[in-house]
């Protein structure tokens, strides 16, 4: 979750970039569950890590963490990233819970728990966010629109709905690890740009690895504590057919950008949640294909400078075929963990080197250190998972 963190900063941003975390995250535990077998349940877990995760990305932090460079609102700072880390890890975890549980478990109260998720988000922001009542942004220089109160709503909603012991469970470890996460992280990240360093690192990045690394951890701490309960699921049933639900990630993409409310990806994703508890073919797709697509607009938007109509059709044709791609490989899930991380990697480095690059700046070899770091990082996780994927096999094998 560190490599995805990291990848989310630099090449999505906002909500859907954050769903790169989130499915890389959630199949990474899958794996660990020995689940290569169960690949409907793996689809599952994907779709609800990625949206999951992706309802955080709508809290803005840039101005927060700017307070934590100023000495008179340093600890004020620390304490909204602090907050807002441990929002994300509380709605993330549990809804990454739920998914981890399979369709059975989703089938009863999927639907509530979604509309009570988007109402409870709706009255936090409405009466706490909007009129600023507790406010971690700067009220000066154009204030920002927080939204970590309705979000924290929305996760109560959404497990008192549910009431689900294991959702319960890892939301509260994942509030722990977020929080501790951000919050440390950005202190990191401030006393580094406080100090006068000069070494050639970006911190901002090292913030958001330190973050990836510390909700990852609570998540896998959460799995391992309740390995008994959530290492038997059931498969998919396929009430409804996948590929008449496809249409809906283009739909939720353009609804992310062009709904005029600040919490437009809560209703995305909460539209998404029930579909995906009910088709596993239309989950991996949520999971992998809406991810990369949100992406390759991303590097459209960086690229104002190249034929738009070209970049346009490169986007379509080339999600086209990732979903293809990914309804092929729907039967393996390391193949499409690996595929996703190398991807995402891939469009990273394309976004950097690309011309005009400059390496004379610190800051372009700061850059150029990441991108190194995202590489050796993209290596381990690949080996890891084929270890662990071997060793599963040795083990059921016995």
């Amino acid at each position: 979750m560190s490599l995805g963190w990291g990848l989310r900063g630099y090449i999505g941003g906002g909500p859907l970039g954050a769903m790169i975390p989130g499915a890389m995250v959630a199949l990474a535990l899958c794996l660990l569950l020995g689940r290569r077998a169960r690949p409907d349940a793996c689809a599952v877990a994907a779709a609800f890590g990625a949206v999951g995760v992706g309802f955080g990305g709508q809290m803005t932090y840039g101005q927060t963490i700017g307070l934590s460079l100023v000495a008179e609102t340093a600890a004020w700072g620390l304490l909204g990233l602090t907050l807002k880390g441990a929002v994300w890890g509380l709605l993330g975890g549990a809804v990454a819970a739920i998914g981890l549980q399979g369709p059975q478990t989703l089938a009863r109260a999927n639907r509530v728990a979604s509309l009570a998720l988007i109402l409870g988000c709706a009255v936090g922001w409405r009466f706490i966010n909007e009129p600023k009542l507790v406010y971690f942004s700067d009220p000066a220089n154009k204030p920002r629109a927080e939204i970590w109160a309705g979000l924290t709503l929305a996760a109560i909603a959404y497990l008192a709905v549910h009431r689900n012991r294991v959702a319960g469970s890892f939301g509260w470890i994942g509030m722990i690890g977020g929080g501790l996460g951000f919050g440390i992280g950005g202190a990191i990240h401030a006393w580094a740009r406080t100090s006068g360093m000069t070494a050639p690192v970006d911190w901002w990045k090292v913030m958001e690895f330190t973050f990836g690394a510390m909700f990852g951890a609570a998540l896998g701490y959460a799995a391992w504590k309740h390995r008994e309960r959530i290492a038997t699921v059931d498969e998919d049933p396929a009430r409804l057919h996948w590929f008449a639900l496809c249409a809906l990630i283009p739909l939720g993409i353009a609804a992310e950008e062009k709904l005029p409310f600040r919490f437009s990806y809560t209703v995305v994703g909460a539209v998404l949640l029930p579909f995906a508890a009910l088709n596993a073919r239309f989950a991996w797709q949520c999971a992998i294909t809406m991810t990369y697509a949100a992406f390759a607009f991303d590097f459209l938007e960086s690229r104002k400078d190249w034929d738009q109509t070209m970049l346009w059709l490169a986007v379509c044709w080339t999600s086209a075929g990732v979903l293809y791609l990914v309804d092929r490989k729907r039967s393996e899930p390391l193949f499409l963990f690996l595929f996703l991380t190398w991807v995402a990697v891939a469009d990273s480095h394309l976004k950097s080197w690309m011309p005009p690059f400059v390496w004379e700046s610190p800051a372009s070899w700061a850059h150029a250190t990441v991108e190194v770091v995202f590489t050796l990082q993209a290596v381990a996780v690949t080996w890891l998972a084929y270890r662990i994927a071997g060793d599963k096999l040795v083990a059921e094998s016995k």
